[in-house]
């Protein structure tokens, strides 16, 4: 528990030892935040045991990193299905080149997303304290511990919040080239072609309605209709999913009412206040999405690796909008209540035997 304890307190601390009286210690304040963040965040994955989390990186990674060092490039489909994405393993590949060492290749594919992800954040955000709570937002709803089990996922999130970062700055020819590699990684990145669309809209009444139908599609009608689905699919592959279903593994969603509570909240935010910022509102699509997402993972558990990619494009966006509250006790009020809110979530789970996160276990063990 020691190290999730010292790397929250860690990252939550950083934006008090910066002012914010000039523009110049304003971003020094925010680059400091992002990297001293990236390198702690890196810290605790890169160096995990391959144990840790769901079982993936011990049992599905480490057993195709050891047959492809026995292979040619031109092999690769011999031992991975190519309609899962196979860029990760032709990265692989290349990555045995100079290493044959499994370690290490856990924590160099611990590297790009983070390292994407707090530049992101690094450009988005305007302030270290914004930086910070986009941070850790994302340590609390778990999508960075998923990462110790996450391998070819976070790669895919890595080209999807690229294949974004090129859409707000209007880089489109860019915008396909990172969305191909998502997809080249992994099939649920196709989703990226929703990015487009979801930038495009904003935040009014009939959206709402939009989205609060989908939810309660999601969450009142979801189990029939996926129950149908199985009846004559569970013969098929797609037994896996169905195993879930009929265990009732993932009936209690308390992540999709966590965010769904975050997300009337960002909703009142941007309502109350008056928030206009163009990337703000872009990002609230793109939580909402996620959100509804997540709820869907009560019937399908894969449906949240979906709701990552969303998730990932519009967390710096809700600190954003919390940063832009101009009362500084209100400010102050708001991000106490979301911090302790995604607390009470967070250190329950972390310390359930079956997430296999608690206690901490490294490499060197």
């Amino acid at each position: 528990m020691i190290p999730y304890i010292a790397l929250t307190i860690s990252i939550t601390i950083l934006p008090f030892f910066f002012s914010n009286k000039t523009e110049k210690k304003r971003v020094k304040g925010k680059k400091i935040t992002c990297i001293i963040s990236f390198v702690l965040l890196l810290a605790l994955m890169g160096f995990r045991n391959e144990s840790m989390g769901m079982y993936d990186t011990q049992y599905v990674y480490h057993p195709i990193f050891n047959s492809l060092l026995n292979i040619n490039f031109g092999n690769i489909t011999d031992i991975v299905n190519s309609q899962q994405g196979l860029l990760m393993y032709y990265i692989m590949k290349i990555f045995q080149i100079f290493s044959k060492d499994y370690n290490q290749w856990v924590f160099f594919s611990s590297i790009p997303f983070l390292a994407v992800y707090s530049i992101f954040v690094y450009k988005r955000c305007n302030k270290a304290t914004e930086c910070m709570f986009a941070f850790m937002f994302f340590i609390f709803i778990r999508i960075f511990t998923s990462g110790f089990y996450l391998q070819r996922h976070f790669f895919a999130m890595t080209f999807f919040l690229l294949a974004y970062d090129a859409l707000l700055e209007k880089k489109y020819i860019r915008y396909v080239i990172f969305a191909i590699l998502a997809f080249s990684v992994h099939p649920t990145a196709i989703f990226v072609v929703l990015l487009y669309p979801l930038s495009k809209m904003r935040l009014n009444g009939k959206q709402a309605i939009l989205l609060i139908a989908a939810y309660f599609g999601v969450t009142l009608l979801g189990k029939n209709i996926f129950n149908t689905l199985f009846t004559y699919l569970s013969v098929s592959d797609y037994s896996y999913y169905a195993h879930y279903f009929s265990s009732r593994g993932f009936d209690v969603n308390t992540i999709g009412i966590v965010l769904t509570v975050l997300l009337l909240i960002y909703y009142a935010i941007i309502k109350l206040f008056s928030i206009k910022d163009d990337y703000v509102l872009e990002a609230f699509n793109l939580f909402a999405v996620g959100t509804v997402l997540t709820m869907g993972s009560s019937f399908i558990s894969e449906m949240y690796r979906i709701a990552y990619f969303f998730l990932v494009c519009g967390i710096p966006g809700f600190s954003i909008a919390i940063g832009q509250i101009k009362k500084r006790n209100e400010r102050i009020i708001c991000f106490c209540i979301i911090y302790g809110l995604l607390c009470v979530y967070f250190w329950p789970v972390i310390t359930d035997a079956r997430a296999n996160l608690y206690p901490y276990i490294s490499m060197f063990k």
